[in-house]
């Protein structure tokens, strides 16, 4: 369901700021807090963060993944030994993530087949994460979809033309083809896979519960579907964007500047955008929080963990990587 980064994450991992980055959450669940936004200490090396219903997930560096929140249905079990990780898409209840072979690997609630990965699978590009079914982008530019099929938001159309990228919402999916046309299965109880006539030029896809969204080429959002919680209604006032993440109810989206604007449900805080976060790398909201990757404040340069605390943590970081820089 939540939007999966790849821009955003190509771009930490090459550009010199992966040290520099850290995670800030904010948001709860109703009756408290599940500790999704309760970020562990030591992420400073994060490249791409990703949000389930109530849980999140960080990937490093070195391929390593980390999940905290809601331990329900298996969401926080990593499997052992998982690495080379290069992507992370997190669903309802369970994640999945694309391997540097191309592999996808997936972990959590399974009750529908979510995380039964189809052993024919080739090659993948893209991973996203819906409520209880999963969608991949295989090379060749073929949509893969298994797990849960109650509104047919795994029958990928037949003869569906090459694509681009792919999202997955609560019973649908979203598709932009290579030819810029995007298109739409599954649940349309509030006319979310109905796609605007006049939708073109867009760069970027997402899908929450009942609602999709676009970026276009120069930054515009366009929201279509369920307006319960005044998701479609885009600000007036937004200009143009670099980034959008779809949560259940609310849209998150990161301005040219860094900054970051969400609008949606704020029933449990996750669309009140905190004061102070700084230029934003990457976004990513869930059912009741939202989720970022921003720059680390460097003022204080002995807080090499970027944790805000100069301790031994700071020192542990500098004598494992003791040596000349590569």
């Amino acid at each position: 369901m939540r939007l999966s980064a790849v821009a955003a994450m190509t771009f930490l991992a090459t550009s010199g700021v992966v040290e520099a980055a850290n995670v800030v959450c904010w948001g709860a669940g109703p009756g408290g807090n599940y500790g999704q936004a309760n970020v562990p200490s030591d992420l400073s090396n994060a490249i791409q963060i990703t949000s389930g219903d109530w849980h999140t997930v960080a990937l490093f560096a070195d391929g390593r993944v980390a999940c905290w929140g809601d331990s329900a249905f298996g969401a926080l079990n990593v499997p052992a030994n998982l690495g080379n990780v290069v992507e992370i898409s997190g669903g309802n209840n369970h994640t999945m993530a694309r391997l540097i072979s191309g592999a996808v690997v997936c972990w959590g609630f399974n009750g529908a087949g979510a995380c039964s990965v189809p052993a024919d699978l080739g090659p993948v590009v893209r991973v996203s994460a819906g409520g209880q079914h999963s969608v991949a982008l295989q090379a060749d530019g073929v949509v893969r979809c298994w797990g849960a099929n109650n509104d047919g938001q795994t029958n990928v159309p037949a003869k569906l033309p090459a694509c681009l990228s792919i999202a997955g919402g609560d019973d649908f999916t979203l598709v932009l083809q290579q030819d810029g046309v995007v298109r739409g299965w599954g649940y349309n109880n509030a006319g979310q896979v109905t796609i605007p006539a006049d939708l073109g030029g867009v760069v970027q896809i997402g899908a929450g519960r009942y609602f999709s969204a676009a970026r276009r080429s120069d930054g515009s959002v366009r929201v279509w579907g369920d307006n319960g919680s005044g998701q479609a209604n885009v600000p007036a006032t937004l200009g143009a964007v670099r980034e959008i993440s779809c949560g259940s109810d609310h849209v998150v989206a990161i301005k040219a500047d860094g900054s970051v604007v969400a609008w949606g449900s704020d029933a449990y805080g996750q669309s009140s955008v905190p004061s102070g976060l700084g230029p934003v790398l990457q976004i990513a909201a869930g059912r009741a929080h939202t989720a970022v990757l921003r720059l680390a404040d460097t003022s204080c340069r002995a807080d090499i963990s970027a944790d805000g605390t100069v301790n031994g943590v700071d020192l542990a970081e500098v004598l494992t990587r003791w040596g000349v820089c590569q």
